[in-house]
């Protein structure tokens, strides 16, 4: 299953409709499927899992004043004492992004570690990567490309 990348997030958004969380949580089954798959075939091996999401935005200018603006920087936690790039503010943005991904995530994995005895560790990593691009091999981004406004999942799961 595959969502439109501009759905997810639309310019200066980070935070995902109930709408948009209803189809991650489909897109997500395979995962947990394949989590719960080791889970069954190691019953008697404690395992490890690592959720990583990598946000990114795409180039457009936050400008000062504006509500998106006074919300990154309010995130940031910065007092107006350092002036700020739109790359500054992007990278928030882009932080905000994954950090949103991985709280849904996060409601789809509580519970599978409850007694400590399957997954041992359950370890939850988000990280802006501002207005890099999202996949080196696509030479045609343009600054306000919805596809630049993304966020990638990576998972592991292993003995612990």
């Amino acid at each position: 299953m595959k969502l439109s990348q501009d759905v997810i997030f639309g310019p200066g958004q980070y935070n995902l409709s109930a709408e948009v969380s209803k189809t991650i949580g489909k897109m997500f089954e395979p995962v947990s499927k394949e989590i719960d798959y080791f889970i069954n075939k190691y019953p008697d091996f404690p395992l490890s899992l690592v959720i990583t999401a990598k946000g990114y935005a795409d180039a457009t200018t936050i400008a000062e004043g504006t509500n998106l603006y006074n919300k990154i920087v309010e995130r940031m936690k910065l007092s107006g004492r350092t002036p700020l790039t739109n790359e500054d503010l992007n990278k928030e943005l882009s932080n905000a992004r994954a950090e949103s991904v991985i709280k849904l995530l996060q409601t789809y994995t509580i519970g599978k570690s409850a007694d400590g005895t399957t997954i041992k560790n359950l370890l939850f990593l988000y990280e802006g990567k501002g207005e890099k691009h999202p996949d080196p091999k696509i030479k045609d981004y343009s600054i306000d490309d919805p596809r630049r406004r993304i966020v990638l999942l990576f998972w592991s799961i292993f003995p612990d």
